[in-house]
């Protein structure tokens, strides 16, 4: 039993990049909701099953942080829901729907990441560190391959595209022909803007951390670097925010390992010279330069970009909920009772609020907008309170790791690139419903303390 949950584990961390659900996509023209399963609930769900078959039928909450974590879920749930039973009598029915049938998906989404809490904290009792390197060392390795045979797609080099297509029989990744027409890769995601998450939030921060741990640096380096090409043919101003944030977060961490010092000092000369090509305009002579150029320094402050334009308006909403319902927030998936007021204000530009995606948001094509961004729509969903709430985590995750930093070697890096540049990118794009990327690389703490008893005995057997 223990080596079949070994397995499990495996396979749930072995898919989560891959977001177009090789399991069941093939049936999805004949039967369309079981295609729609996502992979990592499917197997995390069998991991769940097999672990109570373990147990006998016990949960086991012995993981202090685990145990935090998933009060914290629940406290934020508890938060939603009352304010939603306040707010109903003031915002009524908009598009169909009240403030409890608003904001019950992101409850649900809620409930399903303190599942996922539960079910992570049990996969490091069950799976050892070098099992998981080596997997990650295949996803690296992986997402390589697929990446750099995309570049020479979208550089338009001839039978790579109908070669790839062929190859991709099961269509797992994004056909050819839609990297073509947008001129951007993918990797393992289904938009560019995906791999944000995929490698700057995932594969890239476990490569930095295992360049401070491992002997063989070399190869964690050059991971290191194809991974950052990638995230350049993105062409994606979320996945260079993310990819910078990373790296900055990278320089702070191995600043403190001893010896590090020349390194930190070479990082931080490239990081200049390349604010300085960027900021002096001298990439603009090519087309690629200048496209990096737009993404980092015009994009994100574009408002008649499609996605930024559409962005930047469900922030400034999310902060006329926090406005108007400091305390307690509006609840978390009722942010668009406001929206429409928001977008009729003087707050927003009129390239703005003439956006076509703002346009269509305003008519409840979509029904009631949520909050968007993950920190935006936190703070405007639970106000101050929840806030708190949250800081006592935090606090709490500080701590322990501060305890147990030597304990769970490269974890710790792992854990502070990847879930501070989550933070970061999060301000904007990124959300953390369904994302089983970002819930795994929050769970990294749990490694610090077993949930089972027999900690050292499944490690031998799961060898």
């Amino acid at each position: 039993m223990k080596k079949t949950i070994s397995f499990v584990c495996k396979l749930y961390l072995l898919l989560m990049p891959f977001q177009l659900m090789p399991f069941f996509r093939p049936f999805r023209n004949t039967f369309s909701r079981v295609a729609a399963i996502d992979n990592c609930m499917f197997i995390m769900l069998i991991g769940l099953l097999l672990i109570m078959i373990y147990t006998k039928g016990t949960l086991l909450f012995r993981n202090e942080l685990m145990r935090k974590a998933i009060l914290l879920v629940f406290e934020l749930i508890g938060i939603s829901l009352l304010t939603s039973l306040v707010l109903l009598p003031v915002f009524g029915s908009l598009f169909g729907e009240d403030t409890i049938s608003a904001s019950l998906s992101t409850n649900i989404y809620y409930v399903l990441l303190a599942v996922t809490f539960f079910f992570n904290a049990h996969l490091f009792d069950f799976l050892t560190k070098e099992q998981i390197r080596k997997i990650m060392d295949f996803l690296c390795v992986f997402n390589l391959v697929i990446g750099f045979v995309q570049i020479l797609i979208v550089s338009d080099v001839p039978i790579i595209g109908k070669f790839y297509d062929d190859l991709d029989y099961f269509d797992i990744f994004v056909d050819s022909g839609k990297m073509l027409l947008i001129g951007r890769i993918c990797a393992t995601r289904v938009e560019p803007a995906n791999m944000g998450i995929s490698i700057c939030v995932f594969l890239l921060p476990y490569a930095m951390a295992q360049l401070l741990h491992a002997k063989n640096k070399r190869k964690y380096l050059l991971y290191m670097v194809g991974l950052t090409v990638l995230c350049g043919y993105a062409l994606s101003s979320a996945v260079l925010v993310s990819l910078l944030a990373a790296y900055m977060l990278f320089i702070i961490l191995s600043s403190r390992k001893t010896g590090a010092g020349k390194f930190v000092i070479l990082l931080l000369v490239l990081a200049m010279i390349g604010v300085l090509i960027i900021s002096s305009g001298m990439i603009d002579n090519t087309e690629f330069g200048q496209k990096i150029s737009y993404l980092l320094v015009e994009k994100t402050t574009n408002t008649s970009n499609l996605s930024s334009g559409f962005r930047y308006t469900t922030v400034v909403n999310d902060l006329v909920c926090f406005v108007r319902y400091p305390f307690s927030g509006i609840g978390n998936g009722n942010q668009g009772f406001l929206y429409n007021e928001t977008m009729n204000s003087n707050l927003v530009s009129e390239a703005m609020r003439n956006n076509y995606q703002t346009v269509k948001a305003m008519s409840g094509a979509n029904g009631v907008l949520s909050g968007g961004a993950f920190v935006p729509a936190f703070i405007s969903g639970y106000g101050i309170l929840g806030l708190v709430l949250l800081g006592i985590y935090i606090n709490a995750v500080r701590k322990k790791l501060k305890e147990k930093r030597e304990s769970l070697n490269y974890y710790y890096e792992w854990f502070c690139i990847g879930a501070i540049t989550f933070l970061i990118v999060s301000t904007v794009a990124g959300s953390i419903e369904g994302n089983y990327i970002v819930m795994f690389v929050l769970s990294l703490p749990f490694a610090a303390d077993p949930v089972l008893e027999e900690k050292e005995e499944v490690h031998s057997l799961a060898n």
